[in-house]
């Protein structure tokens, strides 16, 4: 719930979003809500976590 008021509260704050999980409906949500987030957000599987991160660090 904590999340959830800081993403609200700080919403067109986010840059990117990279969120790596398990869970295959979350990382297909992720990749959808990009499209209405101010911001870049990605979803990625756990094996990922390392290309979550140099997505992450790329500076445009």
């Amino acid at each position: 719930m904590q999340d959830l008021i800081a993403g609200v509260k700080h919403f067109t704050d986010w840059k990117k979003m990279a969120i790596v999980t398990d869970q295959k409906a979350v990382e297909k949500f992720t990749d959808a809500f990009s499209y209405i987030s101010p911001g870049e957000a990605k979803g990625y599987e756990l094996r990922e976590l390392q290309d979550a991160i140099d997505w992450l660090s790329i500076k445009k």
